[in-house]
């Protein structure tokens, strides 16, 4: 792949919608103005009952309101921000309220922009294939998804930072969010007290901030007295009990932290724990910036083994259901070289990728003047 230069994409107008995840978006946003593109920018905001979530699908098709919240979401959210302006180039990232109107919308006011769909999500949690059609170019941080849905692959990104002269004092690291899906509170727990018995602290956070769309008292002890439970139903108790604060630990946060304590407390730990969820092959942004850093990984991304710059004493694979752990190894302030496996995933570089398979027209004379005569959204 050709990665274009800083210059070809300086005074293109570009429409970001993507998650508030961690204080990402603002870093794209930063990046992006860097190379002289210009922005505006709408959440992607997750929706309650989206028949693309794998989890309990019987049940939201049984409630049947996703296409109902996604459409009033647009209209009164996204629609209002891009009426009457051009733009040349739409990045989604990730596909939480997309739907193909949304895309007719763009280029029908903007016939020559091009429009570009990135996951850093795994289809195996959100099933969102169906959303290729409606992009010029699909790229995917998993590469099972991208062999199986034919998209282009690219890792995901990390933000560059100095590494010098940091006092290496945390053992372990993690912040993240429960989900539904995957329970990471329980090896958490495990780890922290193992931890702990080892006269060691580590830095863990975990933030519960998702209410269950089946968030019942009622339906909480009815399943809670069921015999027999599955993965599913284990993890909505559990997620009741923590957003209820019935169930809790001292890692546990109800809001998210500032992104540069998270970044100050990432650069002082020996190894960064990486929580990916089941059959998930693609590395999360805390695992390629780690790797960057050249700092002791553990991760339950089986994946990993299977790539040529594995290397066992820098790298351990964590099995959730048997947790067999090294505690010399994790107290052991060993540091690594970078890894050049991140080549090119600097976030400023991440983009220029991204960008690079489309070919933005020159900016028009008439666009040039200002978007007066597009018309309104109907």
């Amino acid at each position: 792949m050709t990665i274009p230069t800083v210059t070809e994409f300086s005074g293109k107008r570009l429409f970001l919608y993507a998650p508030r995840f961690h204080g990402y978006e603002d870093k794209i946003i930063n990046a992006l103005l860097q190379l002289g593109i210009s922005v505006d920018f709408c959440e992607n905001k997750p929706q309650y009952l989206d028949p693309s979530a794998k989890r309990g699908k019987l049940i939201k098709t049984i409630f049947g309101r996703f296409q109902y919240r996604l459409n009033n979401y647009l209209e009164d959210c996204v629609y209002p921000i891009i009426e009457g302006k051009s733009y040349d180039i739409l990045l989604v990232i990730n596909g939480y309220s997309v739907n193909g109107e949304l895309v007719k919308k763009f280029k029908e006011f903007n016939p020559h922009i091009k429009t570009i769909l990135y996951f850093w999500d795994s289809h195996n949690l959100f099933d969102w294939s169906h959303l290729s059609d409606y992009f010029d170019v699909v790229y995917s941080f998993d590469s099972l998804d991208c062999e199986k849905y034919n998209y282009k692959h690219i890792k995901n990104f990390f933000i560059p930072c100095a590494t010098e002269a940091i006092e290496n004092d945390i053992p372990l690291f993690f912040v993240g969010t429960q989900t539904a899906s995957f329970d990471r509170y329980s090896i958490l727990l495990k780890l922290y007290n193992g931890m702990k018995k080892q006269n060691a602290f580590p830095f863990f956070r975990l933030l519960i901030c998702h209410k269950h769309i089946l968030h019942s008292k009622l339906l909480y002890f009815f399943i809670k007295n069921l015999p027999i439970k599955s993965v599913f139903l284990r993890n909505f108790i559990l997620n009741y009990e923590l957003y209820e604060k019935t169930k809790g630990a001292d890692f546990i946060i109800y809001q998210p932290l500032d992104i540069n304590l998270v970044q100050d407390c990432f650069l002082r730990s020996h190894v960064i724990l990486d929580l990916s969820l089941p059959q998930q092959s693609g590395y999360s942004h805390r695992l390629i910036q780690a790797l960057a850093c050249g700092k002791k990984i553990m991760t339950t991304n089986v994946f990993i083994t299977k790539e040529a710059f594995f290397n066992p004493e820098q790298i351990r694979v964590l099995n959730p259901q048997q947790l067999e752990i090294d505690w010399m190894w994790i107290l052991d302030k060993q540091q690594f070289a970078f890894n050049h496996i991140v080549d090119g995933c600097q976030i400023d570089q991440w983009l220029l990728q991204i960008l690079s398979a489309v070919k933005v027209p020159s900016t028009s004379s008439e666009n040039e003047k200002g978007p007066a005569n597009l018309p309104a959204l109907k």
